[in-house]
């Protein structure tokens, strides 16, 4: 059925103009998205979710889910006419400019972290626009050129056929002024987004994660993470912002990626990563918090070559070795409560870091303009954070 659909003229040139119209509506919301983030307007209810609507990828400050819109236009343009006029250059157009299309589409879906619907669905608008024009049965013109002028000129002739084409393709024009022009006049348009999404936020009400006098970072870390040195970079900047005078913590909590000690990981990806977090423990419970970020350090530097043999080795340097073997059941319970605690938030990976009851997406690049933020806001005697948890 399907097939006998896309062999016949009628019905094929009908679903390249659905697909082109669905394509069309994908990348045109795409391209909203991406404007909003270019100028800092982006809703606070879309923020964490930006990933499923926009690429993030422009071309000379011009959204590629724009220029993938101007595309679904002249195929529906295209296919209007070829079901009136039979126009020469549908197939070759659409075939030949559908493939890096769909190429793009493929690769940024495989190869980038999380997934963009948009682009999916336009993707997939695509792959049908490029089979239809795949199995046509008119064959394609050996003089390429000589069609795509000999569409123009039928197109010329056609008031209604300019008129549509105009409209259509001036919104996207016009859009894509707007966008070229705005870009850049907005200094920081991720730190205003990142603002209007944090002032949205209803903090956690815990008292281990917020507090009502200071800001409290909390960070959940893995010693093995593949970022590891964020939690240390973190420390320093926290500190320098209590030299400030900015009244700051940072409290360490464990989220091992190794289900020896974190019950949300069927897998072991981090075979010593409990094994760490318990000489941490230990470290400072003997020989006090100075000692402890020096164990820390260690660990993360070795990351992703540690073992359990390797931490053993190190607490035996340090003469630790056998507290850590008669403490090391007690010791894991303590790194089993801290991952308990982070499920409990719906953490899934390290650093994760919580701003008095906020969790925050993207690692350090978010905490550093919140630190900012709160101490903007503290200098101009608005609170440490816009809506402290009541009773802590």
């Amino acid at each position: 059925m399907i097939g006998g659909l896309i062999h016949r003229r009628s019905h094929r040139d009908g679903l390249v103009i659905v697909a082109s119209v669905i394509g069309g509506c994908a990348s045109g919301v795409a391209a909203l998205a991406s404007w909003a983030q270019s100028v800092g307007a982006t809703p606070a209810a879309l923020f964490r979710a930006n990933r499923a609507w926009s690429s993030l990828i422009r071309v000379g400050a011009i959204p590629v889910e724009l220029i993938a819109l101007v595309w679904f236009v002249a195929v529906g343009v295209l296919s209007s006419l070829h079901q009136t006029h039979r126009a020469q250059s549908l197939a070759p157009v659409a075939f030949l400019t559908a493939t890096p299309l769909i190429g793009f589409g493929l690769w940024f879906t495989i190869a980038r972290p999380g997934t963009c619907w948009v682009i999916v669905v336009a993707t997939a608008a695509a792959t049908v626009v490029l089979v239809a024009a795949g199995v046509s049965q008119q064959s394609w013109p050996t003089n390429f050129v000589r069609a795509v002028i000999s569409d123009i000129g039928v197109l010329a002739s056609s008031p209604r056929g300019l008129a549509w084409t105009a409209g259509f393709l001036a919104v996207p024009l016009l859009l894509a002024a707007i966008i070229r022009t705005q870009v850049g006049r907005v200094d920081d348009p991720f730190g205003l987004d990142l603002r209007r999404w944090y002032v949205a936020q209803e903090p956690l009400r815990r008292p281990e994660l917020a507090s009502d006098n200071k800001i409290r970072v909390v960070v959940f870390t893995d010693y093995q993470s593949s970022d590891r040195y964020a939690v240390p970079e973190a420390a320093a900047e926290i500190d320098a912002y209590r030299k400030q005078g900015l009244s700051a913590e940072l409290v360490v909590r464990d989220f091992p990626l190794d289900n020896n000690c974190n019950s949300a990981h069927a897998a072991i990806p981090h075979t010593a990563a409990c094994e760490a977090a318990c000489a941490v423990r230990l470290v400072r419970a003997v020989q006090g918090q100075a000692d402890a970020d020096n164990m820390a350090m260690w660990l993360y530097r070795r990351g992703p070559v540690l073992s359990p043999e390797l931490v053993e080795r190190r607490l035996q340097d340090l003469g630790l070795l056998e507290q850590y073997r008669l403490r090391r059941s007690t010791l894991l319970e303590e790194v089993a409560a801290d991952a308990q605690l982070g499920r409990s938030l719906g953490i899934r990976g390290t650093p994760t870091f919580v701003v008095n009851g906020v969790r925050l997406p993207m690692g350090n690049r978010i905490l550093t303009r919140i630190l900012r933020y709160e101490q903007e806001r503290r200098k101009t005697g608005r609170g440490v954070f816009p809506r402290p948890a009541p009773g802590l």
